[in-house]
């Protein structure tokens, strides 16, 4: 426990040359080693080193990604800031290590999406609802994978000129709203409390749908 004092201490006096020195004998006392390294990987930004900050959390994360799901999340955040490229190429890293991370995954489904991808996105966000039952913005963000097409879909129909077509393209809108339903219900189960989050989507879905009632009833809601 020797170098873990020494190596806190050392953190608190700003000494971070020798903290450094100590890191590697203080992660051996198993008690602490979580707060050591925490700590350790803090440090850089105290110094203003974000480079080193992101490449020391990088492998740290890769290295044990069940143990450093907060570390993932934050670290997702810093890429994101980087650009979409970086965040994806670091969801996907985590993936290969262990593909039942959650919020690797939903990340992975959110830049689908962001790129209007609804296809490739919706599966990753149904796991995301495998991995966490109660996980509110991945049964929403699946329910708008098929909204989004339906409006997509829906703003063609005018521009049809053919009918038979034109009839066949709103057949199909209203099946993907209908699709829809249960993910946007999924969603209100988990925020029953918070109709904002999904009494519109529900609403414009039960409507195309022909549930009068249940339009009605999240109308009411609005």
């Amino acid at each position: 426990q020797l170098a873990y004092y020494a190596f806190h201490m050392a953190h608190d006096a700003g000494m971070y040359d020798k903290m450094e020195g100590y890191y590697k004998d203080a992660l051996a006392y198993v008690d602490g080693a979580d707060v050591t390294q925490g700590v350790y990987l803090q440090s850089f930004m105290e110094r203003g080193d974000t480079a080193t900050w992101a490449s020391k959390m990088h492998d740290v994360c890769l290295k044990d990604p069940e143990a450093n799901k907060d570390n993932i999340q934050i670290l997702l955040s810093y890429y994101q800031k980087q650009g979409k490229d970086k965040m994806g190429a670091f969801a996907d890293e985590v993936l290969a290590v262990d593909d039942q991370i959650l919020i690797a995954n939903y990340a992975k489904a959110f830049l689908l999406f962001s790129d209007k991808k609804y296809d490739e996105a919706l599966p990753i966000y149904q796991k995301c609802t495998e991995l966490k039952s109660d996980y509110y913005d991945a049964w929403y963000q699946a329910g708008l994978c098929k909204y989004q097409k339906a409006m997509a879909l829906n703003s063609t129909i005018s521009n049809i000129k053919n009918q038979k077509e034109a009839k066949a393209t709103l057949e199909k809108t209203k099946a993907l709203f209908t699709e829809a339903i249960p993910f946007f219900e999924k969603a209100r189960d988990c925020a029953p409390d918070e109709p904002r989050k999904w009494a519109y989507e529900l609403k414009q879905c039960y409507t195309v749908a022909g549930n009068a009632e249940k339009a009605a009833e999240m109308d009411k809601l609005l």
